[in-house]
C-alpha cells in the first residue's frame, strides 16, 4: 500500500522539465501526469498555466484546488475551490464546498468555515457518508477552536532559528541528554546523474549542539545512517542512550513512500551499523515510521510507532511493541480507541517521567490540521486524548511534540505562519521550542504591566523590544526580479557594476511592453485576463518585494550598527532559455547587483561593513535548477518564454537567510 498523507510533514519541491507547444491541452495533460505521480506542486503549476487559456473551466479550477490543497497551499486552494463553485453550473463538484470550508478552517477563519460546513451539511446530510458526517463534526470543532483561541494555554512558542531551520522542512527534533540535538531535514538535493538537475529532495538525520543562545552548524550523520537517494529521518533514542531507532523510506512516487524502521545499538560509545527490524514490525506491503522509545524497567523497552497495517481504526494508527532486554520485538498491538480514530494519528512521543503519550491527529476535535494531543497511561491503559490547546496547536499542522523530564519545555514542528518557506508560506515545517509558563507567573506579569499602565496612562502597551534582525527575518524569503538576461546580457561574467535599484526601475518601466506582448493574439476576456496577470505581477510581486527590500536594508543597517557580524544567504534563479552553465553565470551577476544595491544604500552606509567583512554574502547560484514545470524554453515563442508572468517569476534572486555569524 502506498502512503501519501503520512508524509505531509515533508515539503517536497520537485522540478519537472519539458519542451512542447504551449497549448491548453498540453498543460492539462502534463498536470494530469504530475498529479498521478504525486507531484502536486508541478500539477498545480501546469493547471494554473492551462487556466490562462480556459478561464472559467470548473473542472480545471477543481483540479488546481486539489493540487494546491495536497501541497499545503491553503490560500491558493481556497481561491480555486471558490472559483470552482462559481463556475460549476451543473453542480458536478459538490466536494468543492466541503474543501473550501476546510481551507478556511486551516487559515483560522473559523466563522466563515462554520457557515460553509453548515451549508455543505444541509445540502448533503442525507448522503450519510464520511464527508457529511465530518462536516457535522466540523461545525462543533469550529466552535471549539474559537473558544480555544480565547482560552489560551500559558505558553511561549518560538522558532528555533535559521541555524537549525531552513526554507525546506525541518522536523522530528529531540535532545539526547540535553547535549546533542538530533533532527531531520528535507534540504538535500537528489540529482539526476545524467542531467545533474534536481529530481527531488531527500531527508537526512542531522546533529547539532547548543552554543550559547544558538546552535553550532548542524551536520548529517554518516552514510551508514544517511543512505544516498533514500529518506532517513525520525531518529528516536532510548533514555539510557543504548538504542536508536529511525525511519528509512523508499520513494514510490513524488509524494508517497514506503517506510521501515531500523535500529542501531550503542556499545562503548560507538553506534553499530543500522539493522532493519523484523517482519512483525515492518509488515510486508505496509509502512512503519515515526518511532518513540519508552523504558520498561528491567524488562527492556516499549517501541511506539505509526503504521497503516491492517486491523487498525483508520488511515494510520499508533501501535506499540514490547522489546525485551535482549532486544526481541514483540508482536505490535494497537493502542485502541482512546488514541486512534478513523483518520490519521502520527508522531507519537512517550514521556517516561509522566507516563504520558503525546501524539498528533486530525481525527479528534482540533483547531485545523493535525493537532497535538496527550493521553495519560495508568495500569497499561490510556486515558481519552486531550487537546494541548493554543498556541501549542494552531489552525495549521502541529507535529512531533517532545518534552523534557519536568514537562515544562520541549519541541514541536509546525507549518504555521512564520515558518521559513520557498514556494508557499505554509508548505514547509520548522522546529519550534516551547516553554510552558506557570499560571501565577503569567498573572504576576500581567499585574505588573497593568500597574505600569495605570501609573502611566500615556503608555498603551509594554513589550520587550524586538531585535532588528528578527524583524528582518520576518521579511524572508525576499524575492527580487529581473528582465530577461539582465544584467549585462550575453556575457559570461560573474560580476556586474549594475545596481539592482536601477535594474528594478528599468524593469518596471517595461510593464506596458510586457502586457502588450503577452496579450497579443488574444481577444475579449482572455486578453483582459492576460493584461491583468501582468499588472498584478509587476504591481504586487515586483514592486511589493522591492518595497520589502528597502525595509529589509534599513533593519540590516540598524543591526550592523550594534557591532554584530551578519551573514546573508542569497540564491539566484533564471528562466530556462539559455544553457545551464550560462545561467549559473547570470545568477551570479544578479546576486552581484543585489550586493551593489546594499553598498549604495543610505548613501553608502552599508559599504564599510562589507569592506571590513562585518557583512558577508553567501552566494547560491541555482541557475535554472528550481524552474517551475512548464516554463517555456522556446526562443521563438517570446510571449511565453520571456513576457509571460510564469517565465518572469523565474528570473529572480531570493534572500533566503539572514543571521548573526558564529
Amino acid at each position: 500500500m502506498r502512503i501519501k498523507n503520512i508524509s505531509l510533514f515533508f515539503c517536497f519541491l520537485f522540478s519537472s522539465f519539458f519542451s512542447f507547444s504551449q497549448t491548453y491541452k498540453a498543460f492539462v495533460n502534463a498536470g494530469e501526469k504530475a498529479f498521478q505521480d504525486g507531484d502536486y506542486y508541478a500539477a498545480k503549476t501546469y493547471y494554473m498555466q492551462a487556466l490562462e487559456f480556459e478561464n472559467g473551466d470548473a473542472d480545471l479550477d477543481f483540479k488546481t484546488a486539489e493540487a494546491s490543497r495536497l501541497f499545503n497551499d491553503y490560500y491558493a486552494a481556497a481561491y480555486y475551490y471558490n472559483q470552482t463553485i462559481r463556475n460549476d453550473k451543473d453542480k458536478r463538484f459538490p466536494l468543492a464546498l466541503f474543501w473550501l470550508a476546510t481551507m478556511n478552517k486551516m487559515m483560522a477563519d473559523y466563522d466563515v468555515a462554520k457557515n460553509l460546513f453548515f451549508q455543505y451539511y444541509t445540502e448533503h446530510a442525507a448522503d450519510s457518508n464520511y464527508f457529511s458526517q465530518r462536516a457535522a463534526r466540523e461545525l462543533k470543532d469550529c466552535e471549539t477552536a474559537i473558544q480555544m483561541m480565547k482560552d489560551t494555554v500559558p505558553a511561549d512558542v518560538k522558532n528555533l532559528g535559521n541555524t537549525i531551520n531552513s526554507v525546506y522542512s525541518d522536523f522530528a527534533g529531540q535532545f539526547v541528554r540535553d547535549s546533542i540535538f538530533y533532527y531531520s531535514s528535507l534540504r538535500y538535493e537528489n540529482k539526476d546523474p545524467k542531467t545533474h538537475k534536481t529530481k527531488n529532495y531527500i531527508s537526512k538525520i542531522l546533529a547539532s549542539k547548543p552554543a550559547g543562545e544558538n546552535f553550532i552548524e548542524p551536520q548529517p550523520l554518516d552514510t551508514s545512517f544517511n543512505l544516498p537517494d533514500l529518506h532517513d529521518c525520525n531518529a528516536a533514542f532510548s533514555a539510557d542512550n543504548k538504542l536508536m531507532i529511525f525511519t528509512r523510506c523508499i520513494p514510490v512516487t513524488y509524494s508517497s513512500m514506503r517506510c521501515e524502521l531500523y535500529e542501531s545499538r550503542n556499545a562503548n560509545g560507538r553506534w553499530s551499523s543500522p539493522v532493519r527490524l523484523n517482519d512483525s514490525i515492518n509488515l510486508a506491503g505496509y509502512t512503519a515510521t515515526q518511532p518513540s522509545i519508552a523504558t520498561n524497567g528491567a524488562e527492556g523497552y516499549v517501541l511506539y510507532f505509526v503504521s497503516d497495517r491492517p486491523a487498525g481504526f483508520g488511515k494510520t494508527d499508533i501501535w506499540r511493541s514490547f522489546v525485551s532486554s535482549n532486544r526481541v520485538y514483540g508482536q505490535p498491538e494497537n493502542l485502541g480507541a482512546n488514541i486512534n480514530t478513523a483518520d490519521e494519528e502520527i508522531t507519537p512521543y512517550f514521556s517516561n517521567t509522566s507516563q504520558t503519550l503525546y501524539f498528533s491527529s486530525d481525527g479528534f476535535t482540533g483547531m485545523g490540521g493535525y493537532d497535538i494531543f496527550k493521553s495519560k497511561m495508568s495500569n497499561n491503559t490510556f486515558s481519552p486524548a486531550e487537546n494541548m490547546g493554543y498556541p501549542l496547536n494552531t489552525s495549521y499542522h502541529d507535529l512531533y511534540y517532545t518534552t523534557n523530564d519536568k514537562g515544562d519545555k520541549g519541541l514541536l514542528s509546525s507549518n504555521r505562519l512564520g515558518s521559513m518557506y520557498i514556494k508557499n508560506k505554509t508548505c514547509c515545517y520548522d522546529i519550534y521550542a516551547y516553554n510552558l509558563l506557570r499560571k501565577d507567573t503569567v498573572e504576576e506579569k500581567t499585574d505588573s504591566i497593568a500597574a505600569i499602565v495605570a501609573l502611566n496612562p500615556e503608555i498603551k502597551t509594554v513589550e520587550a523590544p524586538v531585535a532588528a534582525i528578527d524583524l528582518a527575518k520576518q521579511l524572508l524569503p525576499l524575492e527580487l526580479y529581473f528582465h530577461n538576461d539582465q544584467p549585462d546580457n550575453r556575457t559570461t561574467w560573474d560580476y556586474t557594476k549594475k545596481n539592482y535599484r536601477d535594474l528594478y526601475n528599468n524593469y518596471i518601466a517595461m510593464k506596458k511592453e510586457y502586457a502588450r506582448v503577452y496579450s497579443s493574439n488574444l481577444k475579449g476576456l482572455a486578453k483582459e485576463n492576460a493584461v491583468q496577470r501582468v499588472d498584478e505581477f509587476f504591481d504586487n510581486t515586483v514592486t511589493g518585494n522591492f518595497n520589502r527590500l528597502e525595509k529589509f536594508s534599513s533593519l540590516l543597517l540598524e543591526e550592523l550598527k550594534t557591532g554584530k557580524k551578519i551573514e546573508i544567504t542569497v540564491r539566484g534563479f533564471t528562466s530556462p532559455l539559455a544553457k545551464t552553465d550560462y545561467n549559473v553565470h547570470l545568477s551570479n551577476r544578479r546576486i552581484s547587483s543585489f550586493l551593489n544595491y546594499l553598498k549604495t544604500f543610505e548613501n553608502g552606509a552599508i559599504e564599510n561593513y562589507v569592506k571590513n567583512k562585518m557583512l558577508t554574502i553567501v552566494e547560491d547560484p541555482a541557475g535554472e535548477s528550481y524552474v517551475k514545470p512548464g516554463v517555456s524554453d522556446n526562443l521563438r515563442d517570446k510571449r511565453n518564454s520571456v513576457y509571460s508572468p510564469a517565465a518572469s517569476a523565474e528570473r529572480k534572486i531570493q534572500v533566503i537567510d539572514v543571521k548573526i555569524a558564529n
